[in-house]
C-alpha cells in the first residue's frame, strides 16, 4: 500500500482538504462564501442512524429507515415499506399492498382498449355519472336494474326493446 498525500490548506476564502493515493482520492472545499464542494473518484457516501435531509431551498431529500421522501415546493414522492405515495399540486395516488387511489380535479383514461373487472363490486358514484359509447352500449347481468327517482328512460333512436 502506498503513502498518501494529505493536503490541509487554510485559504484566503475557505478550508481545502485533499487526500490522494496515485490515481484515487477525494478532496472537499469550504468556502467563506456558503459553498462546500466535495470531489471523489470512488463514491460520496452518508450514513446515520437516524435520517439523512438534503434542503435545496424548496427542494427536499429525506432518507430514513422507515421511508424515502423527494419533494419539491408543488410535488412529491414518499416511498415506504408499506405505501408509495405521489402528490402534485392537489392531485394524489396512493399505492399500498392492496389498493390503489387516486384523488384528483379530474381523471381521464384513455386507451383503444380498457378494462376494468373485479371480482365483487364496481362501484362508480358522482353527482352526475354518465357512461357513453359512440357505437353501442350493453349492460348485461342476472339482474340489471336502471332506475331514477325522478325519471329513467330507455331511448332508442331507431328501436327500443324492452322484454
Amino acid at each position: 500500500m502506498s503513502k498518501a498525500d494529505h493536503i490541509f490548506n487554510l485559504e484566503e476564502k475557505g478550508l481545502f482538504i485533499d487526500i490522494k493515493d496515485e490515481s484515487k482520492g477525494c478532496s472537499t472545499k469550504l468556502e467563506s462564501s456558503g459553498k462546500i464542494t466535495t470531489n471523489a473518484t470512488e463514491s460520496i457516501e452518508s450514513s446515520a442512524d437516524k435520517q439523512i435531509i438534503k434542503n435545496v431551498k424548496d427542494s427536499k431529500i429525506s432518507i430514513s429507515e422507515k421511508e424515502i421522501i423527494l419533494a419539491t415546493k408543488k410535488s412529491s414522492i414518499m416511498l415506504s415499506d408499506n405505501k408509495i405515495v405521489l402528490k402534485i399540486g392537489n392531485s394524489t395516488i396512493v399505492l399500498d399492498d392492496s389498493s390503489i387511489s387516486i384523488e384528483s380535479n379530474a381523471i381521464n383514461v384513455s386507451s383503444a382498449n380498457t378494462n376494468i373487472k373485479a371480482s365483487q363490486n364496481i362501484g362508480i358514484k358522482s353527482l352526475n355519472t354518465s357512461i357513453k359509447a359512440d357505437i353501442s352500449l350493453n349492460a348485461e347481468g342476472v339482474n340489471v336494474n336502471i332506475k331514477g327517482s325522478a325519471t329513467a328512460s330507455i331511448k332508442g333512436s331507431a328501436a327500443t326493446m324492452v322484454g
